[in-house]
């Protein structure tokens, strides 16, 4: 059969950040069988490329059925999707797979309608349901699928699943563009505002699936697996010469649960001298110890990722993690002697959090000198243990099941307007803790600045600057792109909180982040020097002024790099429900709309940096402000000022 499998992308940009390696060993392994597969990788193609692509495969391929694996993140593209190929093509099957498909099967199908749902690892049970088409057998003989018989959905229990994993063919990497990926990343070495800049390059290897352990807010699909650390390390050594590329990273959720198979790995990598730099994600117990670690160092290893989650014994216990504060702090202080980067996130939002467990996270943090481990909100996924408290407390209904997971596809929107609160603080606290948090994660990064030696702007858009790592005292000349999204000619985003955030940078000696405050950059300078000069001209004149929005997460670091004291404020004006009501430079934040700029047309309108600031610039035109300055309107390059 001529089979189109889709990879959707779950960002609007073409990105680096995710490769769909599920997809490409469903494709390798299909491909055994004689199937000829049409890839189709939404990632690596520009967003208004992705649909017009879409439809030219379907109008110049035979394509005889659609398979589309796609994490629950992607629900509306993968809605978008299959409305799209019915109305081209209603005659296709359509399989979807993947994680969507087996946390909440039922209600996501329905909601969905393709015609089959593929649940768990795809390869054996998609290959037999290929199978049965060719063979006109009755698909629902064939085990691991949902299928629709009189209107309604039915599973069929539980399919067959890889063994072996050393049995699987190399995931077909190629065909779903890996040097595109590859590509994608050199331009996209800054866009998180974090540079490792000597890993310019990563390959992607998967050397086991799921985890054996039950943390309260993951799901994994099928028991835990391991490939051969043989098979692991030929992958690596095949990939490392025929791309050139010595930078990996391991993708697993848990790379291993004994040290003798991280101990084999580092033999292996020494026993063929392979020169490789490698990430692995760890747990901080049983077996995180100097020996190991060390030997880990030697053969290449750059960042170990421990799943940290909380500064709480009592918050760990109820998310199950089976570790403790104490093995947590001896593992980062043993990480960092043997000079491997130690990265780790915390998270908020579990049932049993409270302000004095918070306090405890924040507290071992500060005392752990965690700066750059960032602080998230926990998102219910459908199929954890979360997800199911959350249903039995608030989403009864299938309808209200897909109503949130259509809401956490976008997660910036649900981050700031529609999360739900499972703690044991009241909606108003954790709101509140939560915007505290956010902001933290800048505040701390500012903990461990690098030392200034020295900068000049190189272009419009880039610096080159003389640093000192603050850890080590190790001195590096950098090149930085500020902002991120303009390295590689690429195009400038003022729909942005533009110019705040600085750039986290790793040290390639003692592998510990520094930060480059967005102030410090050369270039960045200029735009900071504007709006001072400005505001400190509107405090000399006594100028009354409005103030647009209310900034909560950048506040504390905009303010400590612009002087805002002294202004004369009449009004604060923001668009944001949660907002309104609300303090904001001593004074009450009122609605952003027609009626309140028109109150204020003699004041002089000052635009902080936001998202939306576009809406402020119409409103203030609109009703014929006299006066504004619009501090994202600086970086645009009409403005001249970079």
């Amino acid at each position: 059969m001529k089979i189109l499998l889709i990879a959707p992308s779950y960002a609007r940009d073409r990105n680096a950040g995710y490769f769909p390696m599920g997809i490409a060993y469903i494709s390798s392994y299909i491909r055994q069988y004689g199937h000829e597969v049409i890839p189709l990788n939404m990632g690596i193609l520009d967003y208004d490329q992705r649909l017009a692509t879409l439809e030219a495969i379907l109008d110049h391929n035979e394509i005889e059925l659609v398979g589309i694996s796609v994490m629950t993140l992607g629900f509306l593209e993968c809605e978008s999707l299959i409305k799209m190929i019915r109305r081209l093509r209603p005659d296709l099957p359509i399989v979807v797979g993947g994680d969507i498909t087996s946390g909440e099967p039922e209600a996501v199908l329905a909601e969905l309608k393709p015609d089959y749902g593929v649940v768990g690892e795809g390869e054996i049970i998609f290959t037999n349901l290929l199978q049965a088409f060719e063979s006109g057998y009755e698909v629902s003989g064939v085990k691991g699928i949902w299928h629709w018989f009189d209107g309604e959905l039915h599973y069929t229990g539980d399919g067959e699943t890889v063994a072996d994993l050393d049995t699987l063919p190399r995931p077909d990497i190629d065909l779903f563009g890996i040097n595109e990926y590859l590509n994608i990343q050199r331009e996209f070495l800054w866009r998180s505002l974090r540079s490792t800049y000597d890993r310019k390059n990563v390959l992607i290897v998967f050397a086991s699936r799921s985890c054996p352990f039950h943390c309260t807010f993951c799901y994994h699909v099928g028991p835990y697996k391991q490939r051969s650390i043989t098979s692991v390390v030929d992958e690596i050594e095949d990939m490392a010469h025929r791309y050139q590329i010595y930078s990996f990273d391991i993708y697993d959720d848990l790379f291993a649960v004994k040290k003798e198979r991280i101990h084999e790995f580092c033999r292996q990598l020494q026993q063929r001298r392979l020169h490789i730099d490698w990430t692995i994600q760890m747990r901080v117990n049983p077996f995180v110890d100097q020996e190991t670690l060390t030997l880990m160092k030697e053969t290449g290893c750059r960042e170990l990722f421990f799943g940290v989650e909380s500064g709480s014994d009592t918050i760990l216990k109820s998310m199950r993690k089976g570790i403790t504060t104490k093995q947590i702090a001896q593992a980062m202080e043993m990480t960092r002697k043997a000079k491997i980067g130690c990265l780790g996130a915390f998270l908020l939002g579990d049932p049993a959090e409270t302000e004095e467990t918070l306090e405890e996270s924040l507290k071992f943090q500060q005392d752990n000198e965690m700066y750059f481990s960032q602080w998230s909100p926990i998102v219910p996924y459908p199929g954890s243990q979360i997800w199911m408290h959350l249903c039995r407390e608030k989403l009864h209904t299938p309808e209200a099941k897909i109503n949130f997971i259509r809401k956490i596809c976008n997660p910036n929107r649900y981050f700031w307007n529609d999360q739900v609160n499972l703690t044991r603080m009241s909606d108003e606290k954790y709101w509140e803790m939560y915007v505290f948090l956010r902001e933290l994660n800048d505040i701390n990064y500012r903990k461990q600045k690098a030392i200034l030696l020295g900068g000049q702007q190189a272009s419009p858009y880039y610096s080159t600057m003389q640093l000192a790592c603050p850890s080590c005292m190790q001195e590096v000349e950098h090149t930085i792109v500020y902002p991120a999204e303009c390295a590689h000619d690429g195009n400038l985003n003022l729909d942005a909180v533009i110019g705040v955030q600085g750039v986290n940078i790793v040290c390639m000696n003692c592998r510990r982040e520094m930060h480059v405050a967005a102030k410090d950059i050369p270039h960045v300078r200029k735009v900071y020097n504007v709006f001072q000069q400005s505001v400190d001209a509107l405090k000399m004149e006594n100028r009354k002024v409005v103030v647009i929005p209310a900034l909560d997460r950048y506040k504390h670091v905009f303010f400590e790099d612009i002087d805002m004291d002294g202004l004369n404020v009449g009004a604060v004006l923001d668009s944001r429900t949660k907002a309104i009501g609300k303090e904001f430079m001593c004074t009450e934040v009122s609605e952003l709309n027609q009626e309140n700029v028109k109150r204020y047309t003699d004041c002089v309108f000052l635009l902080l940096p936001w998202v939306e600031y576009m809406k402020a610039v119409s409103l203030c035109e609109q009703q014929g402000v006299r006066s504004y300055l619009s501090w994202n309107r600086l970086f645009a390059p009409d403005y001249g000022l970079l």
